[in-house]
């Protein structure tokens, strides 16, 4: 019971933040009107002021006892305060008494008050400080009339020091039926800015202070660190939120004080590694965390992606859902899982996230643009648009889904949308080179060739080397018809990228237009070996196989061409079975050209 005396040794124990709610809500019974203060040495400090333990190492252990003792303190205190001028708020109002003494203690000054709070986390993150012994969180409710009263608004206000402290020693009724000692508080108000951030209220000491009238709580110091963190991350209690004025974090951060790295501290410098290139070690320290705490999701979430760099998507995956077990809430758990799913291949998995993170929060854009990405790997461009509709409806300037709706656009025919939306993306992000490639490409498939080439200058001044860049403006120049400038910038491109199966059949699609049929088959095999699950290979091959059997029947030439004919077919018919896998409209587009220029009837 709350002033009843209690055994230290039989104080409740908190190992875990909701261990400390449940014993506090216990003590309270769901009654306010309490106030709490929190010290990190269970054993080592008392519930008393800085005033009486100065005066007991000064002037030995009964001099605290006497209220002529701590009268002639304060006097000194508060006169020598005033001496150096320290006695007007703000440099304008000249303070009170009490007001001066709050403010000499709010710069660790020894006074009479005693710091406590009414809220309880608050104590709770000063118990859990000082990690290498227990710590204690003392309890009273100070609506208790019988053994607590609020110093009265005159007193609090009174500038004359004796008519301000004999009030407080000596106003007390002959005939007052309440406790031996009624301890007197002040909520004072805001005199600077740490007062409400820690929800001040100050209790004042007494030569024979009753510690019986609070309730005290041992705080496990195994537990501490996890406490601040709980603390600090979920109540946005910390030094930065309670200590928010300078004098306060400077004390905080003091040469006495401990410095303990945090989970988050510690996850933060190894987010930094991993910017400066040091992957290894980070994922090596980040390896040891993990061993040593009980880490939140977010630690997982961090392996995962340095797994999910390194192209280890299974191990990727498991610490993903790792990082979901412990947090099924967040659904950004959930999304990295279903990007690594589809980097392997996963696709109705990956899907099958983006559904319950969609059920978990659907105001997040990022779950339609990822799920969208599956989609469209699926070859599902149409039921990807939807997402990414979706998205920008959420973000209008989520740029990623403006280019990659503009993808699906292009892919699905619709070469005016697909434009607009990367012309949009490049308002929001000039420098984009994945938009301008796309733009790029989409102007060439409309044939808009000047617009195409434009695009692809472009993204040559911002990055010289890029050879997607100059493989595609290769293209431009193809369909244009400037054979020389094509032939220079895709022969450039194979050269420096012989084994790039894209770069292979842009080669092959440029022997084809100078009428090079079978050096183009030699090079489309060449790409059909690297990649074999492309339909354009395909489609360039069956293109070759067709024009070289036209050119020799044309050319007079006993020779059977039959055979031409057939493996032209078989290559449309294999480019169209995955161009209908992939929902590829630009090879259905391309299939249905070449079909009608070489005279092969449409499978």
């Amino acid at each position: 019971m709350v002033g009843g005396h209690k055994e230290e040794d039989s104080a409740p124990v908190v190992e875990s933040v909701r261990d400390f709610l449940s014993i506090i809500e216990h003590i309270t019974k769901g009654l306010s009107g309490y106030v709490f203060r929190g010290q990190s040495n269970f054993s080592k400090y008392k519930l008393e002021s800085g005033a009486k333990r100065r005066i007991r190492k000064s002037c030995g252990t009964g001099s605290v006892a006497k209220w002529s003792t701590l009268e002639l303190y304060h006097q000194f205190l508060i006169n020598s305060a005033k001496s150096k001028g320290h006695y007007f708020g703000n440099g304008t109002r000249e303070l009170s008494i009490f007001e001066i003494l709050a403010e000499l203690q709010h710069f660790g000054a020894a006074t009479l008050l005693i710091d406590f709070t009414r809220n309880a986390l608050v104590a709770l993150y000063f118990s859990a400080i000082d990690e290498s012994t227990d710590g204690s969180v003392h309890v009273a409710r100070i609506s208790d009339t019988f053994r607590f009263r609020e110093i009265p608004l005159s007193i609090v206000t009174e500038k004359d020091f004796k008519k301000a402290f004999y009030s407080i020693i000596y106003n007390r009724s002959p005939y007052d039926l309440r406790e031996e000692y009624v301890l007197e508080y002040w909520e004072p108000s805001i005199l600077n800015q740490r007062i409400p951030a820690q929800d001040s209220i100050f209790i004042l000491d007494t030569p024979n202070f009753p510690e019986n009238y609070f309730e005290k709580i041992r705080i496990a110091k195994e537990a501490k660190q996890d406490i601040r963190e709980k603390l600090e991350r979920f109540f946005n209690i910390s030094p930065v939120s309670l200590f928010n004025d300078l004098p306060g974090f400077a004390r905080f951060n003091s040469a006495e004080s401990q410095y303990t790295l945090s989970t988050d501290n510690r996850l933060g410098d190894i987010t930094i590694s991993i910017q400066r290139g040091n992957i290894d070690e980070a994922l090596s320290d980040l390896n040891k965390l993990i061993e040593e705490n009980n880490v939140p999701g977010n630690a997982f979430l961090l392996k995962g992606q340095i797994l999910e760099s390194k192209n280890k998507l299974e191990e990727a995956v498991s610490n993903y859902s790792r990082a979901y077990e412990l947090d099924s809430s967040h659904v950004e758990f959930l999304i990295h899982r279903g990007i690594a799913k589809r980097k392997s291949g996963k696709i109705d998995e990956a899907i099958n996230d983006y559904d319950i993170a969609e059920k978990l929060n659907p105001e997040t854009a990022s779950i339609y643009y990822n799920r969208g990405v599956a989609k469209r790997k699926r070859g599902n461009n149409y039921e990807a648009i939807e997402d990414y509709n979706k998205a920008l409806e959420l973000d209008p300037n989520y740029v990623l889904a403006l280019k990659n709706r503009g993808v699906a656009k292009r892919k699905s025919g619709d070469f005016e949308g697909a434009i607009a939306d990367f012309n949009k993306a490049l308002e929001l992000d000039p420098n984009n080179i994945s938009a301008l490639k796309n733009r790029g490409v989409a102007k060439r498939k409309s044939g808009d060739f000047e617009g195409a080439i434009a695009d692809f200058n472009e993204i040559l001044k911002l990055d010289p080397s890029n050879q997607r860049a100059k493989d595609n403006r290769g293209l431009a120049y193809l369909y244009k018809g400037d054979l020389v400038n094509s032939e220079l910038d895709i022969e450039e491109v194979t050269k420096n990228n012989p084994k790039n199966s894209k770069y292979l059949r842009s080669l092959t699609e440029l022997l084809i237009k100078k009428g090079e049929y079978c050096k183009a088959l030699k090079f489309v095999e060449d790409s059909l070996r690297l990649n074999k699950n492309n339909p354009f290979g395909y489609l360039f091959r069956g293109i070759a196989y067709a024009l070289l059997g036209k050119k020799i029947e044309e050319g007079g030439l006993l020779l059977d061409v039959s055979d031409f004919s057939i493996k032209a077919k078989n290559d449309f018919r294999r480019a169209r079975k995955l161009a209908v896998v992939r929902k590829d409209m630009d090879v259905f587009t391309e299939l249905e050209k070449w079909e009608e220029t070489t005279g092969l009837d449409r499978l």
